[in-house]
């Protein structure tokens, strides 16, 4: 996992939560009842840390840790689950092509088996099952393989 070099706080919800008063009302010190004062923390709850090139720098390195092939795993389970076994498989495609982590691709990897299966293509639904057994833990393992086995038999 990436390091990020630069840092950005802001808290504004915490004297909110503290005090039971909306960040409106934070923001502009409108509600002087059941004040509560934090050490640090200016009175308007807000506090950034860094200059203007650090915080640019903690949005850029935020982008980059965000793996952008996550919307499209999770729309290709949702098309999955609607019976949209065209549109699943090419979201499953365009993740494996985009995926940076390990969760994404296995969650790809997954939704495709399924679709292979659910559409009658069992021998790439194992080539999929083959991918997953040597990429997820031992106790994901005996589904698998079970899952494996079922599709042989159909395959035959």
């Amino acid at each position: 996992m990436k390091k990020v070099p630069h840092m950005l706080f802001m808290l504004v919800l915490l004297p909110c939560v503290l005090s039971a008063c909306s960040p409106k009302d934070v923001a502009n010190n409108k509600k002087e009842t059941d004040k509560i004062v934090v050490d640090g923390m200016p009175e308007n709850g807000v506090v950034f840390v860094g200059s203007k090139e650090q915080v640019e720098g903690a949005k850029k390195d935020m982008k980059e840790l965000i793996d952008p092939a996550y919307d499209h795993a999770v729309l290709a389970r949702r098309y999955y689950e609607n019976k949209e076994y065209d549109k699943a498989e090419q979201k499953c495609l365009k993740a494996l092509e985009l995926g940076k982590q390990g969760v994404v691709k296995t969650s790809a990897h997954r939704t495709l088996s399924y679709v292979y299966e659910a559409t009658k293509k069992y021998d790439l639904a194992i080539k999929e099952i083959n991918w997953l057994l040597d990429h997820v833990n031992e106790h994901a393992k005996p589904d698998l393989l079970k899952k494996k086995a079922d599709l042989e038999k159909l395959l035959k």
